[in-house]
């Protein structure tokens, strides 16, 4: 009895599947070797699959193929909405395709066909949660933020739209939580650099958009949908002033002492808005 009591606090989610779909925030790791997937399992203690890949974004640059021959053309294959659609399919060629180019034609120090590999294995009848987490990629690469209610997968919004009716149509009994980018700074001059003109809540796109900007129309299309959104960018109490304590000291994108506390926030955020008993 004992040990069944310490297995409900220290692992409240135990016997639960967690996917957690998005970028390099989701697939790297922290400076003590922990991404924020991993964190996420040792605070719930559920089976936690990470399907994350470094410079994805949630919609579609241009048209994926079966037989990439460039970078755009691979990491199309590889956005978010299409790792979604595949995992709805279960036609998997064209991400595979796309994760085996990357991994022998560019200099990317990871393997994206094991992520690949890990998206196959899914089980969703035992997925009991869906975590999206990612933009900021959507946002650097100066795309289309796209129109509400769209269902165009080659602007973001469209994209979520898309991402949450697949997945919901193939699978109801899946709960859904999204969560917004966060803060960071843009440039290559590194901490010496950053300031006002490299905050990325002031900084505009190619499109005339901030990240601040994105995190807005995000979290308003999510809701659209009814699904619990949760602005990471305004509520994970970093700041210009303290932006270098949870960031890397030359890295404005990647939260190398960070990863934790966005874990920690995610499972309070599930906790407060889930439907059912985790």
């Amino acid at each position: 009895c004992i040990s069944e009591l310490e297995n409900s606090i220290n692992a409240p989610w135990l016997g639960k599947s967690v996917v957690t779909f998005g970028d390099s925030l989701t697939q790297f790791k922290d400076l003590s070797g922990t991404t924020y997937p991993d964190w996420l399992k040792y605070i719930t203690g559920a089976n936690v699959i990470n399907v994350g890949i470094g410079g994805t974004q949630i919609r579609v640059r241009e048209t994926p193929t079966l037989s990439p021959s460039n970078d755009p053309e691979a990491y199309a294959g590889l956005d978010i909405f299409n790792m979604v659609k595949a995992a709805v399919s279960k036609e998997f060629d064209i991400v595979k395709n796309s994760a085996i180019y990357v991994r022998d034609n560019t200099s990317v120090q990871y393997n994206p066909y094991e992520v690949v590999q890990r998206l196959m294995s899914i089980d969703w009848s035992n997925v009991d949660i869906v975590v999206f987490f990612a933009g900021t990629n959507d946002w650097n690469n100066g795309k289309v933020l796209g129109e509400s209610g769209s269902m165009d997968e080659y602007t973001t919004l469209g994209a979520i739209n898309s991402i949450i009716k697949l997945l919901h149509s193939a699978y109801p009994h899946v709960q859904i939580y999204w969560f917004t980018p966060v803060v960071r700074n843009v440039g290559s001059g590194g901490s010496s650099s950053w300031g006002e003109s490299t905050w990325a809540g002031n900084v505009q796109n190619s499109e005339g958009k901030t990240l601040l900007d994105y995190v807005d129309a995000i979290k308003s299309e999510v809701e659209r949908n009814c699904v619990p959104v949760c602005d990471l960018y305004r509520t994970m109490g970093w700041n210009q002033s303290n932006f270098k304590f949870y960031f890397n000291t030359n890295d404005g994108t990647h939260p190398g002492r960070g990863f934790r506390y966005i874990a920690h926030k995610i499972a309070s955020f599930i906790d407060a808005n889930k439907t059912i008993e985790l």
